[in-house]
């Protein structure tokens, strides 16, 4: 990881003529994730950006770029990806800073930081209908009778889910879900969780993507 760190600051400091910076003064590691990529805060004399280190084979990162370039279109605010490298797996982002809501959330502001995630919510059920235009997949019955199978027989059993409660949601599933049949397609964000929103003062709250 040490020589790939090497290797996206280098790439930064080359892009730098590109975008509104013009020197490189530092780079830190941000938190360990769930995910294929790495995270790093560039640290420049214009303010600081992320820069991502991920497998240059993955077709997500082309996915990234358009789920990135769908939201801004339709005025969902996400990190604008401001440089990318898809040969050495890199990418540049604009930077959200720290104030994610899983770190600011409180008891007084609780009901605004749910109103505010809720809204995002809305936004992007209400641009769905645009997503096949960017050549991205919907969320569809057919995916989600396959995914409520999955969590039938694979995490209840799992997460050691008592028999009843299974055997319950068996019954569920049988009588309603499997004749699930209306024409429905929408657009999903699957990592849509406190970690991942995030507060900006005197500026909309924003998805984290």
């Amino acid at each position: 990881m040490t020589q790939l760190k090497d290797d996206l600051l280098n790439w930064v400091i080359s892009e730098s003529r590109h975008l509104e910076f013009s020197e490189v003064l530092g780079i830190e590691s941000l938190r360990e994730q769930a995910s294929l990529r790495s995270y790093f805060r560039i640290i420049t004399d214009k303010g600081t950006k992320v820069g991502v280190i991920s497998d240059p084979n993955s077709n997500i990162n082309n996915l990234f770029i358009t789920y990135s370039k769908f939201f801004l279109d339709n005025n969902i605010k996400v990190p604008r990806v401001e440089a990318h490298d898809h040969d050495k797996g890199f990418m540049l982002m604009e930077d959200f800073g720290d104030n994610r809501y899983d770190n600011i959330i409180s008891s007084m502001n609780l009901k605004q930081i749910l109103l505010n995630a809720i809204n995002s919510l809305i936004e992007i059920q209400n641009n769905s209908h645009l997503i096949s235009s960017y050549n991205l997949d919907t969320y569809n019955i057919v995916t989600f009778k396959i995914e409520i199978a999955e969590f039938a027989n694979f995490y209840l059993p799992f997460k050691n889910i008592q028999n009843s409660i299974a055997e319950d949601f068996f019954t569920i599933w049988q009588s309603e879900f499997e004749n699930l049949n209306f024409n429905w397609n929408s657009f999903v964000h699957k990592d849509f969780e406190l970690s991942n929103l995030i507060h900006l003062q005197n500026r909309e709250d924003h998805l984290k993507c």
